[in-house]
């Protein structure tokens, strides 16, 4: 079996790897000893073409093995120089393989919606910060402040029975000295409604695609997670009793923006982090916004 070897630099000082590629290597052999491993990286292109050849290598000369549309998303985890130009090992279209060329990607940037924390004034305020942000970026002059003043609120309990989140944020979003919980989807959509009317869609109870599709469009959107970001556990849910009927609950809910998403992982600003744009894994999300009744908010 014949070997090839390529020498390249690791950020590491005066530190050198030797890396081997046998014959079953997809870029070795003869037409690719011009080829240069670059290394291992991690990030998302997009197409920046009405349409791209994927290619079975990193070059011209291997064949055609796919393509992807303008848009398109794109996961590159390995980079090769093929002479002076860069190209990308990447997942397309959900888990599919192959590799394209710098010329027809660009990187992918989330929607730029402004970035507010919560903390220290609002401990239990996610939901109508994240509504400020998608306010804000819609063009409305509104603060996760005066919201939390607007939003309608129900007591945590009231005559052996507790709030319902769909009823108003139940109990207190100023301190965890004093008991409370959240607010749901619909105060949400009525407080949007007072700032941008009937241009509000609430999508809740759709499925994950409407939310692509929206993002698409350039509009963020607001939605109720679980705060791990993944499924959580039944033992750590409830069943509330309350006015409005019985409402399953648990204490690991979260609200942030979706701002994008691509093959890997969805893009959003939490009101608890330090910078907008946070990601985390796509299908884990999915799954712990679904064990809220899928719950949807943006505008049009």
């Amino acid at each position: 079996m014949k070997r090839f070897v390529v020498s390249i630099l690791v950020c590491v000082p005066f530190v050198a790897l030797s890396l081997s590629f046998d014959a079953t290597t997809p870029f070795a052999g003869t037409r690719q000893a011009h080829a240069q491993v670059t290394g291992r990286l991690n990030k998302t292109f997009e197409t920046s073409v009405r349409s791209g050849i994927v290619r079975g290598g990193p070059g011209t000369e291997y064949k055609m093995i796919g393509g992807i549309a303008g848009g398109d998303r794109v996961n590159a985890f390995e980079k090769v120089m093929n002479g002076n130009k860069p190209w990308y090992h990447v997942t397309y279209h959900g888990n599919q393989e192959g590799w394209v060329s710098s010329t027809i990607v660009k990187n992918y940037q989330p929607i730029n919606a402004p970035f507010i924390k919560q903390m220290p004034e609002l401990p239990r305020g996610c939901e109508v910060t994240s509504l400020a942000m998608m306010l804000q970026y819609a063009g409305k002059n509104a603060d996760n402040m005066s919201l939390a003043k607007q939003i309608r609120k129900v007591p945590f309990e009231e005559n052996g029975l507790r709030g319902h989140p769909n009823d108003g944020f139940v109990g207190n979003m100023y301190t965890f000295d004093k008991p409370g919980l959240g607010v749901f989807h619909s105060p949400i959509a009525n407080l949007a409604r007072d700032y941008l009317g009937d241009r509000v869609v609430d999508m809740t109870g759709e499925d994950w695609d409407a939310v692509q599709e929206q993002v698409d469009t350039g509009h963020p959107v607001w939605v109720v997670v679980t705060s791990t970001y993944q499924r959580v556990p039944d033992e750590e849910w409830q069943t509330w009793h309350t006015k409005s009927g019985d409402v399953r609950i648990t204490y690991h809910e979260h609200s942030v923006l979706i701002t994008g998403y691509d093959n890997q992982y969805v893009y959003f600003n939490d009101p608890l982090a330090d910078a907008k744009n946070s990601r985390t894994n796509k299908a884990d999300f999915i799954t712990g916004w679904k064990q809220f009744g899928n719950q949807a908010i943006s505008y049009k």
